[in-house]
């Protein structure tokens, strides 16, 4: 049997049947179809070789047929992917950027790490800015100083 084709063995040596979806015959007279390989798929029948799954997408069983769209926050970077993964910390996966992106309330460093503005604190999940009586100079997910004791009966009037 030519490529893209196997003979199951059954009827005449002559009967060639064409590889099924999510499985490839690569050379001439093979008996059986070879299942793709996870992080690939075959969509068609008759296939000669599998192809890799594209960026944002993932194939995490032998033998599939198409390649599942990541969800949820989840990423790809690279064709092939077996899994998605998640952001790291205090990031979400943006659609249009086709990236990571820093959460609402965060700010981007330098080194594409996220942390909270000067004049804010981590909160749980979200920068929030000081308390009254608080600050902090410097970016950070740091806690908040208090004002010096120089400062008696004196409060910050704003926020931050």
């Amino acid at each position: 049997c030519p490529i893209g084709k196997h003979n199951d063995g059954e009827g005449l040596a002559t009967d060639c049947f064409f590889c099924p979806t999510g499985k490839y015959a690569p050379s001439p007279g093979l008996p059986d179809c070879t299942a793709c390989v996870t992080g690939t798929y075959a969509s068609a029948e008759g296939m000669t070789s599998c192809t890799q799954c594209e960026e944002g997408t993932h194939s995490n069983s032998v033998g599939s047929e198409t390649c599942s769209k990541c969800t949820d926050g989840k990423f790809t970077d690279y064709e092939g992917a077996v899994i998605c993964q998640l952001c790291p910390q205090h990031m979400t996966f943006s659609e249009s950027a086709q990236t990571c992106v820093c959460l609402d309330t965060f700010v981007a460093k330098a080194d594409g790490s996220c942390t909270c503005k000067a004049g804010e604190t981590l909160m749980g999940t979200t920068c929030e800015p000081c308390e009254k009586g608080k600050w902090k100079a410097e970016e950070g997910i740091t806690s908040c100083n208090l004002c010096d004791s120089s400062l008696k009966h004196s409060t910050t009037t704003n926020l931050g």
